[in-house]
């Protein structure tokens, strides 16, 4: 998926972190973009929106778990 992205910021000539600077601009603002050019492809949309999040989920707990994994002593 990242390579994918950088492909597509590539060809617009424009960074991957503008690219995904200039969506969540977009999608956080209620004013419509003035920027007709730049379209953003439905994979990139997919790749913020989550589609059924989880409202209970402890992101520290999570990361937390996620580090004890990583470090574990084998």
């Amino acid at each position: 998926m990242v390579y994918l992205a950088k492909e597509f910021a590539k060809k617009k000539n424009v960074s991957l972190s503008k690219l995904v600077e200039n969506y969540l601009r977009s999608i956080s603002s209620d004013e419509p973009s003035t920027n007709d050019d730049f379209k953003i492809s439905e994979w990139v949309k997919k790749m913020v929106i989550v589609e059924n999040p989880t409202p209970d989920f402890d992101h520290k707990r999570g990361y937390e778990n996620h580090l004890e994994e990583k470090y574990r002593e084998i």
